[in-house]
């Protein structure tokens, strides 16, 4: 809130103060007014907000002297040593009366414009950008000499579409991320594809893989039945021994073998 009081002071520095009756006002009226106008000219705020307030209580209703009270609550609002709810006040019940002094457009334009080019301000102030186009708009429908508001027109104006740029570069890359992030689910889904295929090949080969690990035992099942063979060879051999020794024996017939003496 303090930022934006400091940025209210600039702004109301650079715009004319009040304004003097007209001469449809009485003759104290406007001596009062005159004299609030010199106590804010001299930056003597609180003693002007008396006065307006007095032109006020003695003539309801009175144009300037509610513009002029309106702009010095903001003021007020500005100070350094306000009290918070305080500062809140001013500015809500000074925005109210130059709200109502943009009603006098009909017979007090250039009050009424001046009340629509304090309005945009304060709408500056709290970045409400497209309501202090509309008031500077306004300002000028009222008196197309305001060059200020003209300006201030002009620097809303570009600041909105530089924020329009931004957000549309942010909405850019939020789609550019959100392709970039299609794309990777596509590769991943791509590679989670690949490896289901590597798992189907891995999967078709591993038979074949337990087949050739049961290989290796077929030489030795040959083996033991090449073992087999000999020894039913030896058996042969061993028996045939034994048969041809037993025919000698029997072709002999008992017959004492003869001694040398």
């Amino acid at each position: 809130m303090k930022r934006i009081a400091l940025l209210i002071i600039a702004i109301l520095s650079i715009v004319p103060t009040v304004l003097a009756g007209d001469n449809s006002t009485s003759r104290e009226q406007r001596k009062l007014i005159m004299k609030g106008n010199g106590l804010y000219r001299s930056q003597k705020y609180d003693e002007a907000f008396k006065v307006y307030s007095e032109v006020l209580k003695k003539y309801p209703g009175c144009p300037e002297a509610s513009y002029n009270y309106g702009l010095t609550m903001l003021q007020l609002a500005a100070g350094k040593d306000i009290d918070e709810e305080k500062r809140k006040q001013y500015v809500q019940e000074g925005a109210s009366l130059m709200e109502a002094s943009t009603k006098f457009g009909s017979t007090r334009p250039e009050l009424a414009s001046r009340a629509n080019y304090n309005l945009g301000n304060l709408a500056v102030a709290n970045e409400q950008l497209p309501e202090a186009a509309e008031y500077y708009k306004q300002a000028l429908r009222l008196n197309p000499a305001d060059n200020n508001a003209r300006h201030n027109l002009r620097i809303v104006q570009l600041k909105m579409q530089n924020n329009k740029d931004q957000n549309d570069d942010k909405n850019k890359d939020k789609d550019k991320k959100k392709d970039q992030n299609q794309d990777q689910n596509k590769d991943k889904d791509k590679n989670k594809d690949q490896n289901q295929d590597q798992n189907k090949d891995k999967s078709k080969d591993k038979p074949n893989q337990q087949d050739q690990q049961q290989q290796p035992q077929q030489p030795n099942e040959r083996m033991s039945n090449d073992a087999a063979k000999q020894i039913l060879q030896a058996m042969e051999q061993k028996e045939n021994q034994i048969r041809a020794a037993k025919a000698k024996n029997a072709r002999q017939g008992g017959r004492p073998a003869r001694k040398n003496w």
